[in-house]
């Protein structure tokens, strides 16, 4: 298991991650059931109270797996390719490995430990358009011995490129990349324990991030009783990005020819000013923007003379690009199309070449193959978009690729969410996020914070990385374990706590950041704030309380926005 870790950290911080993974790992006892685990508020006080954790003999050798036949089940008809005892290596225990593959395309990977699992399941969400098996995401649930199941979301995009999607020509394989893949992979892998092991899962959960995130939000509106907790990171759904967003981030970022509009010397002298503008908003100067909606920043007064172009200051197409890029996409009639913008502290990603063709690549791909009924010219360019007439095109797919924000069945069967986000990314807009959510308390009302909490992650780029770059995985992994506790034993998580690596060091997402956790900081759940109670170091978490926010924003979540 890999926890967050750095010279900042507290002892107290460390031992409550510590109690965590011994909590998650088992329970005494001789039922085989998931661990029993005693309640608490105070993670750290769980180490007296943790139970050792039990093996759960299996009812049939691993290799029989391999000749069940799972074809009859008319849900979701699977096909086990081999069923293989993997030996113990690299913390996980030895375990029975079963791949395979459910009609007509879905491939997936299962692990059962053969004798130490802790009665849980967890299943891992995908990437962008997938089309792999991201057997790697498990491998921390792995750890803590959770049978784990990852699948490639119907479709093999293995020499293209997971920003390929020729695959959406087939309506069926829409239909599994929607939503069916993630929730048949669920019914078939549960059917396979059951097999193994003499009994269902106690408990299940479901974990991921990007397109993960958004497959959670999917399971949680479409199949309420697939998963009792979802942990949704930076949910990317497809229909509102490819179609609009970053559409619109690729036509005002880049250039004809695809460099940025901004060279990295100028988007860095930009960051810098908005980060000397904003900084302190929260009382303390640290590099990080808490909430980009507390500051108020007028590009305007950065404009060169007429004529100029120098490195302290913005010409006529820079400045116009930041009033479209830092605003909401719009038509021509001024309606809004996505409830997000590029947020105050994004700056240095208006440089990266690659990102940014990435989203003008993603949107080309999802708009010539997925986005419309009727499919565009094969050369459809993601420029040829047109703001006032396609807009009506796109909303008729989106029953089919959109988590609709309705989790009253997900509520009254006790499901729990915990979504986080980087107020940093600049792919999924985090205020898309507040968005959803606000509808989501629209149908709920007072379950709400019973049923979802949402972190939002001050300086985290897309499910990790940053300026001072988050380790996406540790957030993941200890929203995993906070998830579990509060499934299990009723204590809702009120805080992540994230580590930051060192100013300009790299990674954080799909890998670790470079170098050590230079800073710790908790980040509660919204709308509450960290607030530094004055004593020791900033940059121990420990030294933070929560509050209520200095603005109340509140009003404005729900954003008005027209499809």
């Amino acid at each position: 298991m890999r926890f967050l870790r750095g010279a900042a950290a507290t002892a107290a911080a460390t031992a409550a991650l510590a109690v965590l993974a011994v909590l998650l790992s088992g329970a005494s006892g001789s039922s085989g059931t998931a661990a029993q685990t005693a309640g608490s508020g105070d993670l750290a006080t769980l180490d007296s109270q943790v139970a050792k954790p039990v093996g759960v003999d299996p009812v049939r050798g691993c290799g029989q797996l391999a000749k069940e036949n799972l074809a009859v089940d008319d849900e979701a008809p699977a096909w086990v390719g081999s069923a293989k005892v993997v030996a113990a290596s690299d913390g996980i225990a030895e375990h029975c490995r079963v791949v395979g593959y459910i009609e007509p395309a879905i491939r997936f990977e299962v692990n059962l430990p053969t004798d130490t699992w802790n009665g849980r399941y967890f299943q891992t969400g995908c990437g962008a358009f997938c089309g792999w098996v991201p057997a790697e995401s498990c491998i921390d649930a792995q750890r803590l011995n959770f049978a784990t199941a990852a699948q490639n979301m119907g479709h093999d995009l293995t020499g293209v490129g997971m920003f390929s999607a020729l695959w959406a020509r087939d309506p069926g394989l829409r239909e599994d990349f929607a939503h069916r893949s993630t929730h048949v992979t669920a019914v078939a892998t549960k059917r396979l324990i059951e097999l193994y092991y003499g009994q269902r899962p106690e408990r299940s959960y479901f974990g991921g991030c990007s397109s993960g995130g958004r497959e959670g939000q999917m399971e949680a509106s479409r199949y309420p009783d697939d998963f009792d907790g979802i942990v949704s990171g930076d949910p990317a759904h497809p229909q509102r990005l490819g179609g609009v967003y970053n559409n619109w981030i690729a036509r005002h970022s880049l250039r004809p020819d695809g460099s940025p509009i901004f060279s990295q010397a100028k988007a860095t002298w930009l960051h810098k000013q908005v980060i000397a503008a904003c900084d302190d908003a929260d009382g303390l100067t640290d590099g990080l923007i808490e909430d980009p909606r507390n500051c108020t920043f007028d590009f305007a007064d950065l404009a060169c003379a007429s004529g100029e172009d120098a490195a302290g200051c913005l010409t006529g197409k820079e400045l116009a690009a930041v009033k479209k890029l830092y605003g909401f996409p719009r038509n021509s009639k001024g309606r809004i199309l996505y409830p997000g913008r590029v947020e105050l502290g994004q700056e240095m990603q208006l440089a990266d070449a690659k990102s940014l063709g990435e989203m003008g690549q993603l949107s080309m791909e999802w708009l010539r193959h997925a986005a419309f009924r009727k499919n565009p010219p094969g050369d459809f360019d993601f420029r040829d978009l047109d703001y006032d007439r396609d807009p009506a095109k796109l909303r008729k797919m989106l029953p089919l690729y959109e988590a609709k924000p309705d989790f009253r069945k997900f509520q009254r069967a006790g499901g729990k969410m915990l979504v986080y986000h980087g107020w940093a990314d600049i792919g999924v807009a985090p205020r898309e996020q507040l968005d959803y959510l606000a509808e989501v308390r629209k149908r709920i009302g007072s379950q709400t914070d019973d049923t979802v909490r949402l972190f939002l992650i001050p300086g985290m780029k897309h499910c990790g990385g940053g300026v001072y770059p988050v380790d996406g995985r540790d957030v993941g992994t200890q929203s995993l374990l906070r998830m579990v506790n509060w499934v299990e034993n009723g204590v809702a998580p009120d805080r992540l706590e994230v580590g930051y690596g060192a100013k300009g060091t790299q990674g954080g997402f799909p890998g670790p950041i470079e170098g050590p956790v230079v800073r710790n900081r908790p980040v509660f759940s919204y709308p509450q704030v960290a607030r530094y109670d004055g004593s020791g170091s900033t940059d121990d978490a420990a030294n933070f309380v929560p509050a209520a926010p200095p603005v109340d924003h509140t009003g404005s979540e729900d954003i008005a926005w027209k499809w």
